[in-house]
């Protein structure tokens, strides 16, 4: 989604989202104006994480991870090898 910050005339801030056009934040402070993306950067991440772990979960890790997709096993000889401390 494409937006875009502005500056109110009274010195807040705005944001324009390009994708509908429209003013999706007025009146915010920059403080409030960086909660705001940092939730909504929050948001994007729990629904990538919640897409990735029911692809795992099915049994369709490859969707997410391409040929690089791991068994348990792998894993952990792969971290072994490397110094990690899990079994």
């Amino acid at each position: 989604m494409g937006q875009q910050i502005i500056r109110q005339p009274d010195g807040s801030l705005a944001v324009f989202s390009t994708t509908t056009d429209t003013i999706i934040v007025a009146g915010a402070s920059p403080d409030e104006l960086i909660e705001w993306h940092a939730e909504q950067a929050a948001q994007a991440a729990r629904e990538q994480a919640s897409r990735h772990i029911q692809h795992v979960l099915d049994g369709d890790a490859e969707t997410v991870y391409g040929r690089r997709a791991m068994a348990w096993e792998d894993a952990v000889r792969i971290s072994r090898e490397h110094g990690g401390d899990l079994p």
